[in-house]
């Protein structure tokens, strides 16, 4: 990946999210995790989606690494106020 879109993907949620979901289709979950924590770094915190029905991530469910991503996102998505 060049700089220049690693650039652009840090910025929102959505850039970083989509790369951690390439890479977990891919078989990277090193790269997967990094680029889903930037991801939570920035916003993302749907839970349910992210836990239950995101396809993308099915395969990375069972690691640790992303069950401890996975709480840290539930306890922002439950602490959050509309």
């Amino acid at each position: 990946m060049s700089r220049e879109i690693e650039g652009v993907a840090t910025a929102p949620d959505l850039f970083p999210r989509i790369l951690a979901q390439g890479y977990a289709l891919a078989g990277m979950p090193d790269h997967a995790l990094g680029w889903l924590t930037i991801a939570v770094d920035r916003g993302f915190i749907n839970y349910p989606f992210l836990a239950e029905h995101d396809p993308f991530f099915s395969g990375l469910r069972g690691d640790p690494r992303f069950q401890q991503i996975a709480e840290a996102v539930r306890g922002r998505w439950e602490r959050f106020e509309a």
